[in-house]
């Protein structure tokens, strides 16, 4: 399916079994892959998902990239931007200057890649960094993992096998059900999953929301959102 064609438009639909949402300047794309989900393809755009189990969040300058590997997740590809995941069993975030990378190794994780940038790893498998407002968290419980914890912060990993990303107003989250992933929970933000096998992007006003159902999928729950699917298939 496809939604819109314009630069504020939004398009849902592009592969196989994946989806598309947006695909103008300020616009969003879900889905490239075949069982892959891309958000955003222009400048302050998102993308999710460009690899078979991974997931991508952004490819411009400003914006956002999650999931770069088979099992892994990488999130920012400009300057300013950030990379979560990168190894096997590793985390990596920013790839730019005043980025910030986590995880390197095999159980381990670095932060910062760039100047004004910080690395952090090879604790037991859970780290911790920053502790102001636009500070930054890695690491929480045993497998888990957490960035960010003020208003424009962000948050990796919350749950057992899920991902968590921002926790403020303008910040994002990745990953609040079993094997699924949330993006975003405050109002400019986005959220990626919440059931089973599902996932979901935007819940705030102008929000866009994908996947509710098991195998359905859902875009959109503010006033000028949209919603795609909600039943079973």
């Amino acid at each position: 399916m496809t939604v819109g064609t314009g630069e504020p438009s939004m398009t849902v639909g592009a592969g196989e079994p994946s989806m598309t949402v947006g695909a103008g300047e300020p616009s969003m794309t879900v889905g490239a892959d075949e069982p892959s989900m891309t958000v955003g393809a222009g400048e302050p755009s998102m993308t999710v998902g460009t690899e078979e189990p991974s997931m991508t969040v952004g490819t411009g300058e400003p914006s956002m990239t999650v999931g770069a590997g088979e099992p892994s997740m990488t999130v920012g590809a400009g300057e300013p931007s950030m990379t979560v995941r990168a190894d096997e069993p590793s985390l990596t975030v920013g790839a730019g200057e005043p980025s910030m990378t986590v995880g390197a190794g095999e159980p381990s994780m670095t932060v910062g890649a760039g100047d004004p940038s910080m690395t952090v790893g090879a604790g037991e498998p859970s780290m911790t960094v920053g502790a102001g407002e636009p500070l930054m968290t890695v690491g929480t419980g045993e497998p888990s993992m957490t960035v960010g914890a003020g208003e424009p912060s962000m948050t990796v990993r919350a749950g057992e096998p899920l991902m968590t990303v921002g926790a403020g107003e303008p910040s994002m989250t990745v990953g609040a059900g079993e094997p699924s992933m949330t993006v975003g929970t405050g109002e400019p933000s986005m959220t990626v999953g919440t059931g089973e096998p599902s996932m979901t992007v935007r819940a705030g006003e102008p929000s866009v929301t994908v996947r509710a159902g098991e195998p359905s999928m859902t875009v959109g729950a503010g006033e000028p959102s949209m919603t795609v699917g909600a039943g079973e298939p």
